[in-house]
């Protein structure tokens, strides 16, 4: 049977998923390529609104054990003075008592004294009896080295382990026994990745403070980098970073989708249907 489908050069990404996806134009980058999380660390401010922006100092200030990590792993993740600015200031506003606790200093009353003398020492002012900004959550414990390689592991996880073949066929599957029509699976799909993608671009143009590397590049609006940025601070960079991951999980599963709709014939006699 003749395949009448209208073709999809049109599109920003292709849709012939191959293993190493190399041929992924920059509309959504080669997820092989985005192994590496985007360290960026700086904030901008609004012309309403003024954002506090953390001084450009990627020293370390401390090395912490990590919390999501074995027992008996001796790896330890670095605290930069950046990050000890970040996580004193707005949203978090950490008071002395959960700062030391991120960095693993004694509870008591020499401990707090000495953690404030050592801040001062990098010109970090920490005035006790301060009250924290956010609700605590398991957010909090995190430093931002350690959040950045729990999403190299998400990324590279879902890289290797989701099954974007299966879950492909069974929306193919479940898309059929609803429109009953190849040609508006393959028009409801491409939408749906348009979007997606689009979305994914979005995200990756976050310029949020995180890590070590400095100097982003802005591009987008102050009302949506501004959101972005507070999420960020909120989350230590997993928040928007594994939503990525997860969307470009998503166009995966539909280049494959879309990949196994052409030629028609080859979908209709497939035994799934």
């Amino acid at each position: 049977m003749i395949n009448n489908f209208p073709s999809l050069n049109h599109l920003p990404i292709p849709y012939d998923n191959k293993a190493s996806h190399s041929n992924m134009n920059s509309f959504v980058s080669d997820n092989n390529k985005e192994s590496e999380v985007n360290d960026i660390n700086s904030l901008f401010s609004s012309a309403a609104t003024t954002i506090f922006r953390p001084p450009d100092e990627p020293e370390v200030f401390a090395k912490v054990p990590g919390r999501a990590l074995l027992l008996n792993s001796i790896k330890k993740f670095d605290v930069t003075i950046a990050e000890i600015h970040r996580r004193i200031n707005p949203p978090e506003r950490l008071n002395g008592s959960l700062l030391g606790g991120i960095l693993r200093r004694a509870k008591n009353k020499d401990g707090g004294k000495k953690l404030r003398e050592e801040l001062d020492k990098v010109n970090i002012r920490l005035e006790s009896g301060r009250r924290k900004s956010v609700t605590i959550s398991a957010f909090t414990s995190f430093a931002e080295e350690e959040i950045i390689h729990v999403v190299k592991d998400f990324d590279n996880a879902c890289k290797a382990h989701y099954p974007a073949r299966q879950i492909a066929r069974e929306l193919i599957f479940r898309k059929f026994s609803i429109l009953n029509n190849f040609e508006k699976i393959r028009q409801n799909l491409t939408s749906s990745l348009e979007t997606i993608s689009l979305l994914v671009q979005i995200l990756k143009e976050d310029a949020s403070p995180l890590g070590r590397e400095n100097h982003p590049i802005k591009t987008l609006n102050n009302e949506v980098q501004k959101a972005l940025s507070n999420f960020s601070l909120i989350t230590h960079g997993f928040g928007t970073k594994t939503i990525v991951i997860s969307l470009e999980a998503i166009i995966r599963t539909l280049q494959l989708a879309l990949d196994d709709l052409g030629p028609f014939t080859k979908i209709r006699d497939c035994s799934i249907f």
